[in-house]
């Protein structure tokens, strides 16, 4: 996903929030979109 594809989920409120996490050199992306993150 980019961020184009990400700011237009959240628009639509299909999206409530959006956490990233770095863990080294990978970055991590957990999407609420109800009731559980679930990684991207």
């Amino acid at each position: 996903m980019n961020e184009k594809i990400l700011k237009a989920l959240v628009d639509a409120g299909a999206v409530k929030k959006i956490e990233l996490r770095a863990e080294g050199s990978t970055i991590y992306a957990l999407i609420h979109a109800g009731k559980e993150p679930k990684p991207a």
